[in-house]
């Protein structure tokens, strides 16, 4: 019976260490939660993402991405910390990846518009998960987003570090979506 029990647990360890090596979802990074489950927990540090993240709460992040679409919140890699630049707060270590949250409001070829009362992609609005600014905020402006990017905002635009600020994110650069949130 011990024999047998050993023989299980040893099975499991080589399947789980089998399976973690193979990375069957695609996680980004090393964690076993995400190589063997494929998702993981990341705490969204900032008020960019209120109202509908609040600040320092949680989401839960599936791997891989897949398609994307308008409305979906993604995980998507920023830069690397050797490549910040002023103004940015590193936590990370030299090459480490700097990962960010946001939803994706124009996907490549369209025309994006941020105005004081709303989002317009290719002169439609579109769903009003934005919290416009008021005047004078820096929030608005006029945006090309070239084939094979993503345009993301943060859902609260006075607070948010975004793609009106650092330009479009490659689709290779998504990392994974947002499993639960709206």
């Amino acid at each position: 019976m011990r024999r047998l029990i050993l023989l299980a647990v040893l099975v499991l360890l080589v399947g789980g260490g089998v399976l973690y090596l193979a990375n069957p979802f695609g996680s980004p990074n090393w964690s076993p939660l995400s190589r063997l489950l494929g998702w993981e927990v990341f705490r969204v540090p900032s008020a960019a993402m209120e109202p509908t993240i609040p600040r320092n709460s949680t989401v839960r992040i599936c791997y891989p991405a897949g398609e994307v679409e308008v409305g979906d919140l993604v995980m998507f890699r920023y830069r690397t910390a050797t490549e910040a630049r002023i103004g940015d707060v590193v936590l990370s270590p030299a090459g480490t990846e700097i990962v960010d949250l946001k939803r994706v409001a124009a996907i490549g070829a369209a025309v994006l518009e941020v105005t004081t009362s709303g989002v317009e992609v290719n002169g439609s609005r579109i769903r009003p998960w934005f919290a416009p600014g008021p005047a004078g905020t820096g929030v608005a402006g006029r945006f090309e987003v070239p084939s094979g990017t993503i345009f993301v905002l943060g859902d609260n635009l006075v607070s948010s570090n975004d793609s009106r600020f650092n330009g479009p994110v490659p689709m290779q650069a998504v990392l994974g979506k947002a499993c639960d949130a709206q």
